[in-house]
């Protein structure tokens, strides 16, 4: 597999959902069935398992309208909460870290390539609570579908065999956003098996484009031929740029040899998106496709700021020198200290040290962005120790900048 999924022993907390949900079963019937077990895990005097269930139960509440939970059950949760404050203060406390804490990985959960996120595995490992809130929140149609998609993905790290059937059962949901969800899990969880399966469904003209893409992806991603519909659409000036850009992510994704031909293509388009042009210029440029450098000289020229910002910083990382005379014209004209700042910035990447002097007059720029990348390129560039860093706080930064005014001013009264 692309990960290593976390050996976590079986949970002593088990709720009765963690394969396909019982659809006979009302979910008013099923909430219920977690106030009973927070009710018995309270008799027992068991803090740990009533915090994993108030964890649900409070994520629950969060997250769902009165009219669709219901009063009784936000008046019976409140009596839980009573007698959890009897037994111990530390249940709620648990409780409520537990719900922070998942709601804070929902974003990172849904980010495509979760499943090799060591760090956010690590996080998910460490809380049994929040296994406990993924493993019952993936069927309970009430929190809504972004965290349900999120305590699936969860669940990859916890049980992949559970996140396997999951993601089966979602290819056959009628919601396209699980079903989008249930393909990519496919594909995280390398479920080569289903590759023909995930290619039919991108070939159904009867299903929406935006499904069809995201079947078409997981199919690339497990050995299938999908990646030329992604290619089409991301080409296509019939498509709209919403589903363009998600193409784009796509190909991003799928890396410089299954993508760089056609997002060069993009750069041929007349009247393209500026901000898809922007966007494809950096990602050819970070992964070092020379073929770009053709293009870059008329990108600095004109465009967008944001299409210009990027073909700065392309520049710089393709390390294309014969373009440091109109990186350094960017800069003379201080049009932008956005565009100068960068600016700056490639010119340091290219270690351009003929430029110094046009660097260092930009320590005394208005702009505090532009002086701190005239510092960090002159700390570069002239091999000095300033102890700068781009992550310091602001005010050091201020201070350390103003150091290296006094350095620079010594260094120009040598320099004849």
């Amino acid at each position: 597999m692309a990960f290593a999924a976390p050996c976590c022993a079986e949970s002593s907390i088990s709720p009765s959902r963690t394969t396909e949900p019982d659809k006979t079963q009302p979910e008013s019937t099923l909430l219920a069935a977690r106030l009973d077990a927070l009710d018995a895990a309270l008799t027992e005097r068991d803090a740990e398992t009533a915090s994993s269930v108030l964890a649900f139960l409070l994520l629950v509440r969060n997250r769902g309208a009165t009219e669709l939970i219901g009063k009784e059950f936000l008046e019976n949760l409140e009596q839980a909460e009573i007698r959890c404050a009897e037994l111990s203060p530390k249940i709620a406390q648990n409780a409520n870290e537990a719900v922070v804490l998942f709601n804070s990985l929902v974003a990172p959960l849904l980010a495509d390539g979760v499943t090799k996120d060591q760090l956010l595995a690590a996080k998910l490992r460490a809380s049994q609570r929040v296994r406990y809130i993924c493993q019952s929140a993936w069927s309970f149609d009430r929190i809504g579908e972004a965290l349900r998609r999120a305590a699936a993905r969860a669940m990859m790290f916890y049980e992949p065999g559970i996140a396997a059937d999951i993601a089966r059962a979602w290819l056959g949901e009628d919601n396209a956003a699980l079903q989008a969800e249930g393909a990519r899990m496919c594909a995280e969880l390398e479920l080569a098996k289903l590759a023909p399966k995930l290619q039919r469904r991108a070939d159904d003209e009867d299903l929406p484009l935006d499904l069809r893409l995201e079947y078409a992806f997981a199919s690339h991603r497990l050995g299938g031929s999908g990646i030329q519909k992604i290619r089409n659409t991301f080409l296509s000036s019939e498509a709209i740029v919403a589903l363009r850009f998600r193409c784009l992510a796509m190909l991003e994704f799928a890396g410089r040899d299954a993508a760089a031909n056609t997002l060069l293509q993009l750069l041929e388009q007349e009247n393209a998106n500026p901000n898809m042009v922007a966007r494809t210029i950096l990602t050819l440029g970070k992964w070092g496709v020379a073929e770009l450098a053709l293009r870059l000289d008329s990108y600095l020229k004109s465009g967008t700021v944001r299409v210009r910002l990027a073909a700065v910083e392309a520049t710089g990382l393709l390390n294309t020198s014969r373009l440091t005379s109109r990186i350094a014209l960017i800069i003379e004209r201080g049009d932008d200290p956005r565009l100068e700042a960068a600016a700056i910035l490639a010119l340091s990447r290219m270690g351009a040290k003929e430029y110094v002097p046009l660097i260092g007059k930009r320590l005394y720029s208005p702009e505090f962005e532009v002086r701190l990348e005239a510092a960090l390129a002159l700390q570069k560039l002239e091999e000095q120790d300033f102890g700068l860093e781009r992550a310091m706080d602001t005010t050091l930064q201020q201070n350390i900048i103003q150091k290296v005014r006094v350095w620079w001013q010594k260094r120009s009264a040598q320099t004849p």
